[in-house]
């Protein structure tokens, strides 16, 4: 009922609904889950993070640990942000999940070190070489732009030359 509540844009009713299913013997994960989503979409981070713990505890669900994540990234923990984003993912794609937080927040440099990070496990990897190129030049280090600009010209190059089945 909660979630018909949200998509029906009725958030306190969304929050009621699904903060009366904890009531109860036990906890279940998916309901901590959607409880913490909502507190988090509602910006009440704090909240959020502690039924969201409490989701990952009983069943440290990939969606449940994304969710976490994200909510610690929101109030600045960006450490045990990353670490929850890489239990759920892995150790790559849960540096370019961190790194796009902190760009987004404005955390340039804190995001170029998850994606130098990114990029010594997968140096092939165009998405990461491009983030780096606009973050590298946004931060002054011109010649790390230039560096990550010609192999990523590089690599484009060799992916087109190469000949599709």
């Amino acid at each position: 009922l909660g979630i018909a509540y949200e998509s029906k844009g009725l958030r306190n009713n969304a929050l009621e609904s699904l903060k009366a299913s904890l009531k109860g013997d036990y906890d279940q994960p998916e309901h901590l889950n959607d409880y913490g989503y909502l507190l988090m979409k509602d910006r009440q981070y704090e909240r959020a993070i502690k039924y969201l713990k409490r989701a990952v505890k009983s069943k440290p669900d990939e969606r449940f640990l994304n969710n976490l994540a994200l909510a610690q990234v929101e109030i600045g923990k960006f450490d045990e942000a990353y670490k929850n984003f890489e239990r759920a993912v892995g150790e790559f794609q849960g540096r370019l999940n961190i790194a796009t937080r902190l760009k987004r927040l404005g955390w340039d440099k804190k995001a170029i070190e998850h994606l130098e990070k990114a990029r010594a496990l997968k140096p092939e990897s165009m998405a990461v070489l491009a983030d780096l190129v606009v973050l590298y030049q946004r931060t002054g280090k011109v010649e790390e732009a230039a560096e990550a600009n010609k192999a990523l010209i590089t690599l484009r190059t060799s992916a087109e030359a190469t000949p599709q089945p």
